[in-house]
């Protein structure tokens, strides 16, 4: 870790980052989960459906998996949410069934 003086306080550079002290900094166990762990956690979850349908293919377990699913209301909002992804949240700004009319700013520094 290198130091450097800058004025007063000091400033630490790590990496390409510069902070001063006391700012906090990385967390332990920040962060994304690294692709290879998400590759072991999927393969070893393959392997037991596999087990779990006595199929041979990969892809067969999956699909009876997710068949499986469609017979519970839950399982049917989560394929649906990863397929077409998690519905947005609508408000509806309206009073007594008319809408809001805010009026226009002029927000022209120069007037």
């Amino acid at each position: 870790m290198e130091k450097k003086q800058t004025g007063i306080s000091k400033t630490i550079v790590m990496g390409k980052k510069k902070r001063k002290p006391g700012s906090g900094g990385p967390r332990p166990n920040s962060g994304r989960k690294p692709v290879l762990l998400e590759k072991r956690v999927q393969e070893t979850l393959t392997a037991a459906l596999q087990m779990v349908y006595n199929t041979e293919a990969p892809e067969e377990a999956r699909i009876k998996f997710a068949l499986e699913l469609t017979t519970f209301e839950r399982g049917k909002i989560f394929i649906a949410e990863h397929i077409f992804g998690k519905p947005g949240v609508s408000v509806d700004l309206t009073t007594g069934g008319e809408s809001i009319v805010l009026p226009m700013l002029n927000n022209d520094p120069l007037e």
